[in-house]
């Protein structure tokens, strides 16, 4: 069990041990081959579709294709007395019915008005399109309201908007061909932004929402610090008309790269999904003890939104599809579950990372900002576990003081920004055996408020395998020099690789926010900033009774960079002891270590025997003894294609044994990384 702060009550112990338990029968992942999505997704459906003795009978159903009211977001509301009850809704149903087995309800919209504390909403297979289903649901300890795919059965709550995707030669017409606009054959007041995705079997890649039409339309594709420039096919939405304008036209460089999606630039051939802003399902203010499971939710900016104040909630086994992030939870919540959710944003390879980030103000394709868990404000008491992330531009991000929170048993593929990102005024995070891939960064610290005294140190990384040497399109041709050169890459080509460890606007940072960061097996390439794996403490306040630790890790790095830079050895700020660090393709003059600080007196170290014998070495010791990397070791751990390392090498065996010391799996070891040798 880990020892992580969930004093709330049995209820946060039940979700905590639930969760644990799923994860336990999912069993191990392959660490390094990279998941077939689809496979994985069908898999768990298989083996976790919910099962109760309560099914619809057998019935033939077809997809829903009538359009949605679009009025639909003032929250509905239920509050009708406590008692266990089954409801049902079918495609075939009708509202007019008492929603039973027999006669079920026809909308969602109707169905979830109908429940209260104890009610199951069991919903039958097929494609429900039904736009901006706002709903306060309330329900008990000891009789949520759980809603539910029928046995055997998959629903989909599909918000997207009605016609592109059905019906796209009526949809469009002709704006300016000479730049390959089009426009919608309607307008469609209040949307807010509009986002989309390719169809499926032309890539099925997300549309760019463009800042501004001026961008949409743009016939330069270079870097413009104005962030008026084209980066691909793409959306954008005058809200003063209602107009939706399109352009799929693909770049330059989708076509020197041959990913020239999609293939037909006439929109009235393709069928575009399109979303709106807004959720596809929100949980109004005071929703509570609510468990969604087995249903697919999608087709808006958001897939589900939990606003302010909602508490006891449990998403399991959904796919969730979003224009901007899958959960969005903005504050005030407690005790919120998230198991097996699976979510593929689908970023386009062809859109630079430089494209939504810069210049700072009216990026193109600023929107596309998002992650597919995103935690804002006073959250405690969160569990993510055994979930896929793929392809999104972050994976999981928090801000402002999210307590007790458990990442884990969760693959995070692709993601062009952080897999996670961690508030400063966090507490109580635990993050371990999850695998990151291909990302452009692993784990980032982010803000400027650190934790209370007390809550700080207690952010636990371990167990992680963590792979960052993939590149990705970082930074496109800039002719006025705006970007960092960094940015274009080694090979001048816009392809770059982020680092393991990275930082976000933590430069005022108020007071100590240590790490432990223990047992993870890290392999990167050359960072696009020259930071190597970016583990150093970096930041002014400094707590030396609570010093960020680095031990019995597995640290390999491929190319010709340092692997430690920044770090200071003087104010007891950090720690390194017990890793294994290893560096392939470095030349012999490239130090280990770079800019080690030692009050002021900044020098370099070729290696850690380099260092071992120096003077920031001794005023290390000062502050640990028996000093920094006493029983580390400079050297190849002899990792297999699954990153396991050989067994009897330099891995095999703890560093520093930590079974005494109060961190959640520190009785998990016998080697040093995230995974046993064989």
């Amino acid at each position: 069990m880990v020892a992580i702060d969930r004093s709330a009550g049995a209820k946060g112990q039940h979700f905590y041990a639930e969760r644990r338990a799923a994860a336990q029968r999912i069993g191990s992942i392959p660490w390094l081959r990279l998941p077939n999505h689809d496979a994985a997704q069908h898999a768990l459906r298989r083996k976790f579709m919910p099962l109760h003795p309560l099914a619809f009978a057998t019935v033939s159903l077809l997809f829903a294709t009538a359009c949605c009211e679009r009025d639909s977001m003032s929250a509905l509301s239920s509050n009708i007395a406590p008692q266990k009850a089954s409801h049902y809704v079918s495609l075939r149903g009708n509202d007019a019915n008492p929603g039973t087995a027999a006669q079920p309800w026809r909308t969602l919209r109707h169905a979830l008005t109908q429940l209260r504390a104890g009610s199951t909403l069991w919903i039958a297979g097929g494609v429900y399109r039904e736009r901006g289903l706002d709903v306060a649901l309330r329900g008990d300890e000891k009789l949520p309201i759980q809603i539910r795919s029928a046995f055997g059965e998959r629903a989909t709550i599909d918000a997207a908007l009605p016609g592109f995707e059905d019906a796209p030669e009526r949809a469009w017409i002709p704006h300016d061909p000479l730049r390959s606009v089009w426009r919608s054959s309607q307008p469609i007041p209040g949307l807010g932004v509009v986002y989309g995705r390719l169809p499926k079997d032309d890539s099925g890649r997300a549309l760019v929402p463009y800042a501004s039409y001026a961008a949409l339309t743009s016939q330069n594709e270079n870097f413009d610090p104005s962030g008026i420039y084209y980066c691909g096919p793409g959306l954008f939405y005058d809200a003063t008309t209602g107009v939706i304008y399109a352009r799929m036209q693909p770049s330059r460089v989708q076509t020197a790269t041959r990913q020239a999606h999609p293939r037909n630039e006439d929109p009235r051939k393709l069928s575009l999904r399109i979303y709106a802003a807004g959720a596809a399902l929100r949980l109004a203010p005071g929703s509570h003890h609510v468990d969604v499971r087995g249903i697919d939710i999608g087709g808006a900016e958001y897939g589900i939104e939990l606003a302010n104040g909602t508490a006891n909630i449990t998403a399991q086994d959904c796919d969730l599809e979003a224009g901007r992030y899958a959960v969005l939870a903005r504050g005030g919540h407690h005790d919120l579950s998230f198991g097996q959710i699976r979510s593929d944003g689908r970023f386009p390879p062809w859109v630079a990372r430089s494209d939504v980030k810069e210049p700072s103000i009216g990026p193109p394709a600023n929107l596309m900002q998002g992650a597919a868990f995103q935690l804002e404000g006073a959250i405690a008491r969160v569990t993510i576990d055994a979930c896929t992330l793929q392809d999104c531009f972050d994976g999981i991000d928090t801000l402002a003081a999210v307590s007790s929170l458990e990442i884990a048993n969760t693959s995070f593929v692709g993601m062009r920004d952080d897999a996670i990102e961690i508030a400063s005024n966090a507490h109580h995070v635990d993050v371990h055996d999850n695998q990151i891939l291909s990302c452009c960064s692993a784990i980032s610290w982010n803000g400027h408020i650190a934790p209370q005294a007390a809550d700080a140190g207690t952010k636990w990384i371990h167990h992680n395998v963590i792979d960052t040497r993939a590149t990705a399109f970082y930074g496109r041709a800039d002719p006025t020099g705006t970007l960092p050169t960094s940015w274009r890459g080694p090979l001048s080509d816009g392809m770059a690789t982020g680092r393991p460890f990275n930082l976000h606007d933590t430069s005022n940072i108020n007071g100590p926010d240590p790490w432990k960061v223990y047992r993870n097996t890290v392999v990167a390439g050359v960072d696009v900033d020259g930071d190597g794996i970016g583990i150093a403490y970096r930041f002014a306040p400094v707590d030396p009774s609570r010093p960020h630790e680095v031990i019995d890790n597995v640290f390999v790095l491929h190319g010709d960079q340092c692997m430690l830079r920044h770090a200071r050895v003087h104010d007891g700020s950090q720690v390194f002891d017990g890793n294994v660090w290893a560096r392939f393709g470095a030349s012999a003059t490239t130090p280990l270590m770079r800019q080690c600080d030692n009050n002021a007196v900044i020098a370099d170290f070729a290696s850690w025997n380099a260092f071992a014998i120096s003077s920031h070495a001794t005023a290390a010791r000062a502050h640990y003894t028996p000093g920094w990397e006493a029983n580390g070791a400079e050297g190849d751990p002899q990792l297999d294609a699954n990153l396991h390392p050989r067994r009897g090498g330099l891995a095999d065996g703890d560093g520093v044994p930590l079974a005494a010391r109060p961190w959640p799996g520190a009785t998990r070891g016998g080697w040093r990384g995230a995974l046993a040798p064989r």
